[in-house]
């Protein structure tokens, strides 16, 4: 009997918000409960739902169509026609599903952009805590479904762009993209949370991923343990496989210190205090373009605030939260033109990234990608793009 009023209780819920649910199983068990429970559970839902009806509809969830264009930004983090935009984008994922579909979205929105608790957000939408769980995972997946169109890696037609891109901010050659990696902060699983905890000592979810010029991601791999180093991360993801395709060619990535020097990956001369003058050059040339994954990652964060902490005790579905905040963050730029020189006061500017980690730098040295790497700082010793003035070695 218990189980029966806590499924009709459950099935209230999610039918008065318009949840995606299955009715069709549910209605077998609930062909047993007697009529004294369906009242019951009737008469709770129903008092849930007018203590909802009795909110002075001031929640953003009810009055977005009356928000201004700066307040409707403020509180979804985007433009009003980029929402109804992203809305058609998703429509076919919520097919014969659409009632309450725009209603799901922006809640979904309003948890990635603020660290609000899922009980407050709940609260402002008007639903239970429990339902705005289940929307918030199933918009989450359909975003993260659309990640293989949304993040794509450059063909080789489109090299040459990225390249340029590159080029004519710091005027280093051959960059066809920007690599590095950062961690999003989680509770961690009690099971085994150490294997989650970073080498800043916090429990974390590792994030890879290349950016262009225009701080566009190219390419997202999340879901592994903090535990994960870079280079690790980098050998077992797609990504590794892609970049041996760009071995025959004369472009690389940049990353620093925490991967391997490869041709097809160029990190920096390793600062033991005796580098030539070249060798500094390139080095402060190389993290200038690089620096463009930071920026990246910095306006990752500032736009979908979650990020600076999952409280998800799920972290099976952690993944797909990461991977949606990537689809938006490209969706964003090419919709809103958005850069990095957005600034927001609200957020504090501590990063998690992997900089600083020393990695690779010990490790054996490719003679090939060596002598790359010394061609290039040779190059950039002549280039007007130089950052230091004095004459090359």
């Amino acid at each position: 009997m218990a189980e029966s009023i806590a499924l009709a209780l459950l099935l209230g819920e999610f039918v008065s918000d318009g949840s995606d649910v299955d009715l069709m199983g549910a209605s077998v068990e609930l062909a047993s409960v007697s009529n004294v429970a369906l009242t019951i559970a009737a008469v709770v839902v129903v008092a849930d739902r007018e203590a909802h009806d009795d909110d002075d509809g001031s929640h953003p969830g009810r009055a977005h169509t009356s928000y201004s264009g700066a307040t409707f930004r403020d509180f979804y983090r985007v433009e009003r026609s980029t929402f109804q935009t992203l809305c058609e984008r998703l429509a076919p994922q919520f097919a014969n599903r659409s009632v309450g579909m725009e209603k799901k979205i922006l809640c979904s929105l309003w948890l990635l952009g603020n660290q609000e608790s899922f009980q407050d957000v709940a609260k402002r939408f008007g639903m239970g805590k429990g339902t705005l769980h289940y929307v918030f995972r199933s918009v989450a997946q359909a975003l993260s479904k659309c990640q293989a169109e949304a993040i794509q890696w450059p063909s080789v037609d489109q090299l040459a762009n990225v390249a340029k891109g590159f080029r004519d901010k710091s005027g280093f050659p051959g960059v066809v993209g920007a690599l590095g990696g950062t961690h999003v902060p989680i509770r961690g699983p009690p099971s085994c949370r150490n294997a989650y905890v970073n080498r800043s000592g916090f429990p974390s979810i590792h994030l890879q991923a290349v950016c262009d010029s225009s701080l566009r991601f190219l390419d997202v791999d999340t879901g592994r343990p903090g535990s994960t180093e870079g280079a690790e991360a980098l050998r077992k993801s797609s990504l590794w496989s892609r970049l041996e395709g760009l071995r025959t060619m004369d472009y690389h990535l940049l990353a620093d210190s925490a991967y391997p020097l490869e041709t097809f990956l160029l990190s920096p001369y390793t600062d033991d205090g005796h580098l030539s003058e070249l060798q500094r050059n390139y080095n402060e040339v190389h993290g200038s373009a690089r620096a463009d994954i930071e920026r990246a990652f910095g306006l990752l964060r500032r736009k979908w605030r979650r990020l600076k902490y999952l409280d998800m005790t799920a972290v099976a579905h952690i993944p797909a939260v990461i991977s949606a905040a990537c689809v938006l963050h490209n969706f964003l730029i090419d919709i809103e033109r958005l850069s990095g020189d957005e600034t927001d006061p609200e957020t504090e500017p501590e990063t998690h990234n992997d900089d600083g980690n020393p990695g690779c730098a010990n490790q054996d040295v490719d003679p090939t990608a060596a002598s790359k790497r010394d061609g290039i700082a040779r190059t950039l010793a002549t280039t007007p793009f130089r950052t230091s003035r004095t004459s090359p070695e």
